[in-house]
């Protein structure tokens, strides 16, 4: 074996590590974004903020990881003539990895579909949420008779 195989072998390791890791905090994203919702159902403020907190650490971690990922993958598609993913688990040279990597990367592929689902219900939730944050903030204010609203809670004065 030349110096050059052990080279891409190694990045290709790298790369697999990098695969494996990303899919596991893409789990904990969608972990933490299930943590952020019951938060935000339960109302409490404080659990919002260390949830939010708890989900920006990991979104960090998945952003270096991707970054990781990245520079492994161009590594091997440099050493080895070719560009993607895709391209990379077809080519002959990688055949006792192939079934590692098209694992990694349906495992990757599967949980990142599954968190942008739950972004979109995340995002969904915050929004009513807000909304209904913002109801009743309207209906104390006209309750209590404060300056800025009507006696049915709109606003005044705005345009």
């Amino acid at each position: 074996m030349t110096r050059q195989d052990d080279a891409w072998e190694s990045d290709l390791s790298d790369l697999c590590e990098a695969l494996r890791e990303l899919s596991l905090s893409v789990v904990d994203a969608r972990r933490s974004l299930g943590v952020l919702r019951s938060a935000v159902v339960s109302g409490g403020t404080q659990g919002v903020l260390d949830a939010t907190a708890g989900h920006e650490q990991v979104s960090a971690r998945i952003a270096q990881l991707e970054a990781r990922r990245a520079c492994a993958q161009r590594a091997v598609e440099n050493a080895l003539g070719v560009r993607g993913l895709v391209e990379i688990a077809v080519d002959p040279r990688i055949r006792r990895y192939r079934r590692e990597l098209q694992n990694l990367m349906s495992s990757v592929s599967t949980n990142v579909l599954e968190l942008r689902g739950e972004e979109s219900e995340t995002s969904t939730l915050l929004r009513s949420a807000i909304q209904t944050a913002q109801r009743t903030r309207r209906e104390l204010a006209r309750l209590a008779g404060g300056s800025g609203y009507d006696r049915h809670g709109s606003e005044v004065g705005t345009t």
